[in-house]
C-alpha cells in the first residue's frame, strides 16, 4: 500500500499530512516556488534574495524539513562534514573532540566523530565508514602500529590532518607537539631551583606521544647530567588508578625518588595521593608534574605544576589546513610542530 499523503490548506498555509518525511517537493508547494528555486534557497545560494530565502526557510521549519544529506552528497559528491576519528575515551581525547565541535560549527561544517576503542578493526571499519559517507575530510588520531589501515583514505585523495601523531609510511600532512621544550624547562627547574636528582617518568608505553615524551625526558636529563641508568620510566594509561598504582611502585623501589614527570594531569593526581598515602610530601619531598594543563591542574589541591600542550592550538591548525586543502583542493601535506611550556605551581 503506497503511503497516505494530502494536502489541504488552513489559516493561509499548506498543511500537509503524510507519514513520511518532507521534501522540498512539498515545500514548493508550500511556498508557490520552484523546486529549483526552494533547493538554492536551503543550499545559501547567492542566486536567491533573502527574502525569498526566509520565506523558504520558514515553511521548512514549519514543515519540520529534515536535508537528505545522502541524497545531497550522491548530487554534490560531498557532505560538508568533517570526520574525527579519536582511538580512546581519555581526557585529551575528549579536549580534542569539544574544541573541534565548536571550531567547526563557527565555520559551517559538520563534525562526525568516530572512535575505535584502542581497537584495529574498529579503525579499519570506522574508516570505511567515513567514506562510504563522502565525508569532505578526515581529521584523526591513529591507533599507533595499524597505521596501514589508513591506506583507504591516502588512495581516495580524501583531505586527511594527522595530529598527535606522526605517520611516516603516506605523506599526509601532521600537526603534533614538540615535548622537548617543555619537558626540559620542568627538568631545568627541577635540577636548578629545587636539586631534584632523582627524577622518574610515568609514561603511555605504546603510542607516539609517550615515545617522544620519553625521549624528550632522556634528552632532558642528558642534558642536566642527570643518571638515568636505572630505567627510570614506567607505564601507565591516563587515570588516577594507573597513576596512583605506579606511584606506589617507585615508591616502594626507589624511596630515593624526589622528582615524578607524569603522563597527565590525572596520573599526577593520583601519583599525588599515592605520595600522601605513603607519608611522601609533596613538593617538599617529592616533586610532581602533570602533562596538558587541563581544569583539573589548576583546582586540584595541591595546584599540579603542569607541561602545557595548547590543545586550541591543535586543533586550530589541523582546521586551518584541512579548510584549506578542501576550498583550495590543495595537495601539499606540511608537518606542524607546536612548542610546549612548564606551567609552575604549588607541586614543585
Amino acid at each position: 500500500m503506497r503511503p497516505h499523503f494530502s494536502h489541504r490548506r488552513q489559516s493561509g498555509f499548506l498543511m500537509i499530512e503524510h507519514d513520511k518525511p518532507v521534501t522540498i517537493v512539498d515545500i514548493a508547494k508550500d511556498t508557490g516556488l520552484s523546486i529549483a528555486t526552494v533547493s538554492r534557497a536551503l543550499n545559501n545560494s547567492q542566486k536567491v534574495t533573502d527574502k525569498t530565502r526566509r520565506k523558504i526557510k520558514e515553511s521548512a521549519s514549519r514543515l519540520k524539513y529534515i536535508p537528505n544529506e545522502g541524497a545531497k552528497a550522491l548530487v554534490q559528491g560531498t557532505t560538508n562534514t568533517i570526520g574525527l576519528l579519536l582511538n580512546d575515551l581519555s581526557p585529551a581525547s575528549n579536549t580534542v573532540y569539544t574544541i573541534l565541535n565548536e571550531m567547526t560549527a563557527k565555520r559551517d561544517y559538520k563534525l562526525l566523530v568516530f572512535n575505535s576503542l584502542n581497537q584495529i578493526n574498529s579503525q579499519e571499519h570506522c574508516i570505511i565508514d567515513m567514506l562510504n559517507r563522502r565525508i569532505t575530510g578526515i581529521i584523526i588520531i591513529p591507533l599507533p602500529g595499524a597505521y596501514h589501515s589508513l591506506e583507504p583514505i591516502y588512495n581516495s585523495g580524501t583531505p586527511c590532518v594527522i595530529i598527535n601523531r606522526f605517520v611516516r609510511e603516506f605523506n599526509f600532512s601532521h600537526v603534533i607537539f614538540d615535548f622537548r621544550i617543555g619537558v626540559c624547562e620542568a627538568v631545568d627547574y627541577l635540577v636548578i631551583s629545587r636539586q631534584r636528582k632523582h627524577f622518574f617518568q610515568l609514561a603511555n608505553m605504546d603510542v607516539y606521544a609517550g615515545l617522544e615524551r620519553r625521549k624528550a625526558f632522556q634528552f632532558a636529563l642528558k642534558a642536566n647530567q642527570i643518571d638515568h641508568s636505572y630505567n627510570p620510566v614506567y607505564p601507565v594509561d591516563d587515570s588516577f588508578k594507573s597513576g596512583y598504582e605506579a606511584m606506589s611502585l617507585i615508591l616502594n623501589e626507589h624511596p630515593e625518588a624526589d622528582a615524578v614527570i607524569c603522563s597527565s594531569d590525572y596520573t599526577a593526581a593520583g601519583a599525588i595521593r599515592a605520595c600522601r598515602d605513603n607519608k611522601k610530601k609533596v613538593p617538599e619531598d617529592i616533586s610532581i608534574t602533570g602533562y596538558y594543563n587541563s581544569e583539573i591542574s589548576e583546582y586540584f589541591i595541591p595546584r599540579i605544576s603542569s607541561i602545557d600542550a595548547n590543545f586550541s592550538e591543535l586543533c586550530r591548525t589541523a582546521l586551518d589546513k584541512m579548510i584549506a586543502m578542501i576550498k583550495n583542493h590543495e595537495d601539499h601535506p606540511e608537518n606542524f610542530s607546536l612548542p610546549t611550556r612548564f606551567i609552575r605551581r604549588e607541586t614543585s
